[in-house]
C-alpha cells in the first residue's frame, strides 16, 4: 500500500508541474480541483454543469475542472496549483490543517428526493445472525469496510468500535476493504462477513434499487431516526463534502464563487448533475477535526507514529551526542531551568491564545462570507427594529441599497397595512419568547410585493433580556405561485376523472375505497355516501363472489403495491345484477416514496364479450365450412385423376396404332384429345395439392442432394420450353454452394413452374436461373434461387394479386398465354413449408424477378397447420 502511494504521489507532482504555468488569478482562469474519485471523465461529467453556472457568475473569468485523484490533490493544494476544491470532509480538515484551506460552502446532498448536509456510517450484520447483539460483540469477528481512508465507510465505525473497547486492528479475526459500498453489503448478505461498514443511506439506496431488502439486515449500535435524518445511521454525524478556497486564492473572488454556490437554485442543471440540492453556508468541521485527534489519522498522524523507538532508530547517534553535551553544560545551567521554565510556559500560553485568535478569525471571517453570499435577506436590528445590519440579499430581492435601509426601521418595509402586525409580532418575541416564524409581505423598492418566510430570534444580554434581533428572510413567491399551480391542476384532473368514461376509483393500502368518479358510481349503480370506506371486494365482488376477501386478488395487488389486470372479472352492480368488466390496478405514489394505495379503472365489458363470443362461433364454423371443402376438393380431385391417366394413356395407345397408316386427320384429333387431358390432370393436380395444403394433409420428404446438380438438370428439362418462344437460358452457380437438406420433388416443382412462366411470358429474349448463398442480418445462411426473365413483367396492382390461389396478374394473359392461376399459390406454400419465401420484382415491359429462399438444412414444418396460419407466416 505504501509503494502505491507513493506511485501516486508521484504521479500528482508531475500533475501539479503541469498545472503550475498560468496559475496566478487574474489571468482570467479559474482552475478547480475535484477529487475524482470514479475517474476523470466521471468527474468531468458531473462538474462539467457547476462550471458553466460558474463562469455565468463569474463575468470575464474561464473556469476550468481539473479532476484530481487523491494524493494528486494535496499537492496541487500545497503548490497552489488550483484555486478552489472539493474533496471529502476527511482530506478538507487535512488540508485545513496543514495549508490554511477555507471553506465557502457546504454540499447539500439529494438523498431520496431531499437534501441533506449531514451523515454517518452504519455497522450492520444480517438479519438472522443472532449471535451478534451489540459491538462488544464483535471481538473475534470478521468486518468488512469500504476503504481505510473511507470517512462514512470505515474511520467514523472505527471511533465507534474504539469506544466499545474494541481495537479492529487487534481484536477482530480479520479486518478487510471491499471498495465500494454495495459490495460490502453483498459480501454480508451472502455470509462472506460477518459485520460490513458503510455510509449512511446505502441500505435504503439499494433496497430502492431492488437489489436488496431491509429486513434481511439487523443495524448495530443504531442512533435514533428523526424526520430531519431518516436514515439508519450507528455512529454521529458529520458534515457533508465542503467546497474551499486555498491560501493563495483572492478574498474577492472567494467571495463571489461563495454567493455564486450559495444561489445556485436546487433545481438547476448544476446541482443535478452532482446529484444535489446546491450547496448552503459552510458547517462547523471540528468534529471531523476531534475524530482524526482521536484516531490519529490525517493531520494528526505523527501523534500515533512518533514513538521513542522509532527516535532512538532514527537517530541515536545524534541522541548520544545531545546527551553528552546535556552533561557538559547540565550544571552550568541548572540555575537558568527556572527562567527558561517560566519563559517556555509564558510563550506556550502566548502560542495558544495566538492560535485561539487566529481560529476564531477565521470562523469570524467564514461567518460573515457566508452572510454576505447568502441568498436569503439577513437583517441585525436594535431593540426597536432599527436596522444595524443587513446583507447583499435586501438589495438582489427588495431593491433598497444596503445604507439605504441602515439606522431605518424594519417595519418600513412592509406594506402599510401590515407595519402594526411586524410591530406586535417583535413586542411578542421580546416579551414571551425567544423566536418567531411565519410568512409576512414586503414592499419593493420599484413598489412590488414581495412574499417572504421570516424568522426572528433575539439576541440576549447577560441578564437575559433582548438587546438585538436577527431576522432571516427567504422568497417564497415562487413556492406560493407553485402552490396555485397545484390547486390548478388539482382542480383540472378532478375534471378529467368526472369527463372520462371508464370507472375510477382510489384505495389505501387495506383496500377500503378512497374516491370514486361518476362513471363508476354509475356502473356501480351505488351513491358517493354508499361507496366510500366500502372494501374493494365487497364494492366489486359483492356477497355471492365465488372467493373470500382473503382470497381476493385485487386486494391482495392494493396491499402488495403491484400491477395487476383482468379481462375475466366478474363484477356485481346495487341492485345485484352481475356483468363482465375488465380491470387494470396500479400503485399509488408520492413523488417516489412508498406507496400510499392503488387506483383502479374497470370497465364494462359484457357487450363486447357476447359480441366476441358470437364472432368466435362464426369463425368455428366458417373454418369447418373450408376443412369441408377442402377435404371434398381433395377426395374428387383424386376421383378425377384416374380415369383421366386413362383416356391420355388411351390416346397414346391409339397414336401409335394410326402411326403407320397414314391418317394425318385421325392423329391430329388423337394429338387434341392427349393434350386436353394433360392440361386437365395438370389442373386437376393442383387443385389436388391446392386442397392438401389447406386440408393440413401435404408432407415434405426431406433428402440431401446436390443443389447446383439437381438446378442444371431441371434447367436442361426446360430448356425446350424456352427455346420454343426463342428464348435463351442460362444458368449461374457460386462456387461452394454445396448441399441443402429439403424435400427434392417439391423444389423441382418450385424452380420448374418459375422456369415455364418464363419461358411462357418471354418471346425472343433472356431467361437467367441465379444460384447464391447468402447470409441474413441475424447470421444465418441462405440459398436464393433466382429466375428472371426479359418478358412482360407486371405493375404493382398485378403483383398485389400475383400469389392468390387461381389469380393471375391480368386476365387477359389467361386468354393469351393459358394457365389456371394454381402454380405460384402452391409455389409460395412449397417455399414456406420448407422454411423460406419467395419474393418478387417486376416493371411493365421490363421481365421480372423471381427469387427464393430457402436455409441450407429445411426445419420441419407441422403438417397441421391452417391456411390462415400460413398466410401469416414471417417473410425473409
Amino acid at each position: 500500500m505504501a509503494r502505491d502511494r507513493a506511485a501516486r504521489r508521484g504521479w500528482g507532482w508531475i500533475l501539479v508541474i503541469c498545472l503550475l504555468p498560468g496559475m496566478a488569478w487574474g489571468t482570467g482562469v479559474v482552475r478547480i480541483g475535484v477529487l475524482a474519485k470514479r475517474g476523470e471523465d466521471d468527474a468531468v461529467r458531473h462538474w462539467g454543469a457547476t462550471a458553466a453556472y460558474l463562469e455565468q457568475r463569474l463575468p470575464g473569468e474561464r473556469v476550468e475542472i481539473v479532476p484530481l485523484d487523491f494524493d494528486a490533490i494535496e499537492q496541487a493544494v500545497a503548490r497552489d496549483a488550483i484555486d478552489f476544491f472539493a474533496t471529502n470532509p476527511g482530506q478538507y480538515v487535512t488540508f485545513e490543517a496543514r495549508y490554511g484551506a477555507q471553506r465557502i460552502a457546504t454540499l447539500r446532498n439529494l438523498r431520496q428526493g431531499q437534501p441533506y448536509t449531514l451523515f454517518g456510517g452504519v455497522l450492520f450484520r444480517r438479519a438472522d445472525r443472532n449471535d451478534i447483539r451489540s459491538l462488544a460483540d464483535l471481538r473475534h469477528r470478521r468486518l468488512l469496510a469500504v476503504d481505510e481512508d473511507s470517512l462514512g465507510g470505515w474511520q467514523m465505525a472505527w471511533s465507534e468500535l474504539l469506544d466499545a473497547g474494541i481495537d479492529p486492528y487487534r481484536d477482530l479475526a480479520s479486518l478487510s476493504f471491499a471498495g465500494t459500498h454495495d459490495a460490502v453489503v453483498y459480501a454480508v448478505l451472502e455470509g462472506r462477513a460477518d459485520v460490513g461498514t458503510v455510509r449512511t443511506d446505502t441500505l435504503e439506496r439499494m433496497e430502492r434499487e431492488g437489489r436488496i431488502r431491509l429486513e434481511q439486515f439487523e443495524v448495530l449500535n443504531q442512533q435514533p431516526r428523526t424526520p430531519a435524518f431518516p436514515f439508519f445511521a450507528s455512529t454521529r454525524l458529520y458534515p457533508e463534502w465542503p467546497f474551499a478556497a486555498v491560501a493563495h486564492t483572492s478574498p474577492e473572488l472567494a467571495r463571489q464563487v461563495a454567493i455564486a454556490l450559495l444561489d445556485m437554485p436546487a433545481d438547476s442543471r448544476a446541482a443535478t448533475e452532482l446529484q444535489s440540492a446546491g450547496w448552503t453556508v459552510p458547517l462547523n468541521y471540528a468534529p471531523v477535526h476531534q475524530l482524526f485527534q482521536k484516531l490519529e489519522i490525517g493531520p494528526y498522524r505523527d501523534l500515533r507514529e512518533v514513538t521513542l523507538a522509532r527516535l532512538w532508530t532514527s537517530y541515536h547517534w545524534p541522541i548520544l551526542a545531545g546527551l553528552l553535551l546535556f552533561l557538559a553544560v547540565g550544571i552550568a545551567a541548572f540555575h537558568y531551568r527556572r527562567i527558561g521554565r517560566r519563559l517556555a510556559e509564558a510563550r506556550r500560553a502566548l502560542e495558544e491564545e495566538l492560535v485561539r485568535r487566529r481560529r476564531s478569525e477565521e470562523q469570524l471571517r467564514g461567518r460573515t462570507t457566508a452572510i454576505e453570499a447568502a441568498g436569503d435577506i439577513i437583517f441585525i436590528t436594535g431593540h426597536g427594529g432599527e436596522v444595524e445590519y443587513a446583507n447583499p440579499a435586501l438589495t438582489r430581492l427588495t431593491g433598497f441599497a444596503v445604507g439605504e435601509m441602515i439606522g431605518r426601521n424594519a417595519a418600513e418595509l412592509e406594506p402599510g397595512e401590515h407595519r402594526d402586525a411586524y410591530r406586535e409580532r417583535l413586542a411578542l418575541v421580546v416579551r414571551f419568547g425567544r423566536s418567531w416564524s411565519g410568512e409576512v409581505t414586503f414592499r419593493c423598492a420599484d413598489g412590488g410585493l414581495l412574499h417572504l418566510e421570516q424568522s426572528i430570534a433575539a439576541v440576549l444580554d447577560e441578564a437575559d433580556r433582548p438587546v438585538r434581533f436577527v431576522a432571516l428572510m427567504r422568497d417564497i413567491s415562487e413556492r406560493k405561485m407553485a402552490r396555485e399551480r397545484l390547486e390548478q391542476i388539482s382542480r383540472f384532473n378532478r375534471a378529467l376523472l368526472d369527463a372520462v368514461a371508464d370507472g375510477i376509483c382510489g384505495v389505501d393500502r387495506d383496500g377500503y375505497l378512497v374516491f370514486a368518479n361518476p362513471a363508476a358510481l354509475r356502473t356501480l349503480g351505488l351513491s358517493q355516501d354508499a361507496a366510500i370506506g366500502q372494501s374493494l371486494h365487497q364494492l366489486l365482488h359483492g356477497e355471492e363472489a365465488d372467493h373470500s376477501e382473503a382470497d381476493c386478488p385485487l386486494m391482495h395487488a392494493a396491499a402488495a403495491a403491484s400491477h395487476y389486470s383482468s379481462d375475466e372479472e366478474r363484477f356485481q352492480r346495487a341492485n345485484g345484477n352481475y356483468f363482465c368488466a375488465s380491470i387494470a390496478i396500479s400503485p399509488m405514489r408520492l413523488q417516489g416514496s412508498y406507496p400510499i394505495g392503488a387506483v383502479i379503472a374497470f370497465q364494462d365489458i359484457t357487450e363486447r364479450r357476447e359480441a366476441a363470443l358470437a364472432l368466435g362461433r362464426a369463425k368455428e364454423e366458417a373454418e369447418a365450412a373450408s376443412r369441408a371443402k377442402s377435404s371434398f376438393l381433395a377426395n374428387m380431385s383424386h376421383e378425377l385423376r384416374t380415369p383421366l391417366n386413362a383416356i391420355i394413356g388411351y390416346s397414346e395407345i391409339l397414336m401409335e396404332d394410326v402411326d403407320g397408316q397414314a391418317q394425318p386427320a385421325l392423329i391430329a384429333d388423337l394429338q387434341k384429345i392427349r393434350g386436353a387431358g394433360a392440361h386437365l390432370l395438370t389442373l386437376i393436380s393442383g387443385i389436388l395439392d391446392l386442397s392438401k395444403i389447406e386440408a393440413g394433409r401435404m408432407e415434405l420428404l426431406y433428402e440431401v442432394f446436390d443443389l447446383s446438380a439437381e438446378l442444371r438438370a431441371l434447367a436442361d428439362t426446360a430448356r425446350p420450353l424456352a427455346e420454343r418462344n426463342r428464348n435463351r437460358l442460362s444458368v449461374h452457380c457460386d462456387e461452394g454452394i454445396g448441399t441443402i437438406r429439403a424435400d427434392l420433388t417439391k423444389l423441382r416443382q418450385v424452380v420448374l413452374n418459375l422456369l415455364s412462366n418464363a419461358a411462357k411470358f418471354t418471346s425472343g429474349g433472356e431467361i437467367f436461373l441465379d444460384v447464391t448463398q447468402e447470409e441474413d442480418a441475424h447470421g444465418q445462411s441462405w440459398h436464393r434461387i433466382s429466375v428472371s426473365d426479359s418478358g412482360i413483367g407486371m405493375d404493382g396492382e398485378q403483383l398485389q394479386r400475383l400469389f392468390e390461389p387461381f389469380s393471375q396478374g391480368d386476365t387477359s394473359t389467361t386468354r393469351q398465354y393459358g394457365g389456371t392461376g394454381l402454380g405460384l399459390a402452391i409455389t409460395r406454400h412449397f417455399c414456406r413449408m420448407m422454411g423460406g419465401d419467395i419474393e418478387v420484382t417486376s416493371r411493365p415491359g421490363r421481365g421480372s424477378r423471381f427469387d427464393v429462399w430457402l436455409p441450407l438444412e429445411v426445419t420441419v414444418i407441422p403438417t397441421g397447420e391452417r391456411w390462415s396460419e400460413w398466410q401469416r407466416a414471417p417473410t425473409h
